[in-house]
Order: C-alpha cells, then structure tokens, then sequence
C-alpha cells in the first residue's frame, strides 16, 4: 500500500501490531494472518507514524464487523 511521508506503517488485528516494510518502489508490504482471528476479533486497523512523531501511530483506516 501506499502512504505517502509515512516512517512507519503497522497493520493491528485486534492487540497484535504488525509492522510492514517499505519496498524500493515506496510501498508498504507485509504479511498479516487473519485465519488466527478470523470469527474471534472484529478490529483491523491500518495505522501510520509520521516523521516527527515516529512514535506515535495515527489510524488511518479502520474496519470492525
């Protein structure tokens, strides 16, 4: 995925954060296992950390059942 001035980009299943990692093309990719949380967890969240505030995650998408 693209996101555009992002340092970080973390995918976060229920409590779990899954980080991803920029490609040379300056996408985000990573491999995120849903089938653990399938029926279990309704939270799938994208979030993203921008430079000068590397440590902290901003949502930018959310989807909940």
């Amino acid at each position: 995925m693209m996101v555009p001035h992002a340092v970080g980009v973390a995918v976060v299943v229920g409590s779990e954060w899954i980080t991803m990692k920029k490609d040379e093309k300056a996408m985000w990719e990573g491999k995120v296992d849903m089938a653990k949380v399938w029926g279990t967890n309704p939270r799938v969240a994208v979030c993203a950390a921008y430079e000068g505030s590397a440590d902290s995650y901003s949502t930018l998408l959310e989807y909940t059942t």
